[in-house]
């Protein structure tokens, strides 16, 4: 256990994964020092996923912000009538982020 994140583990000797502590979204971070971040609910399609991942770009709470990431993936959650990404995107141009 990795002390205020969740479970973390070699996967390989030249790959470790920290899981947050929801135990379904997880960092792979390389010997070499590169971060990959997977969001399954995002990557599988499911909107309300979609709008959340886009959310934590745009927040740059968890994430590095990116406007363009963010943008992207809750346009795919609104793509599939997600309300609050629908919302989301007919504010974006006039929100100060």
């Amino acid at each position: 256990m990795c002390k205020g994140i969740g479970n973390c583990f070699w996967k390989s000797n030249e790959l470790f994964c920290v899981y947050f502590h929801n135990q379904r979204d997880y960092w792979d971070i390389t010997i070499e020092g590169q971060v990959e971040f997977h969001y399954p609910t995002a990557d599988n399609g499911q909107a309300h996923g979609q709008y959340n991942l886009g959310k934590l770009y745009m927040e740059g709470d968890m994430l590095d912000k990116d406007l363009t990431k963010a943008k992207y993936w809750i346009e795919k959650a609104a793509s599939q009538n997600f309300g609050r990404a629908v919302w989301l995107l007919e504010k974006w141009d006039s929100m100060s982020t």
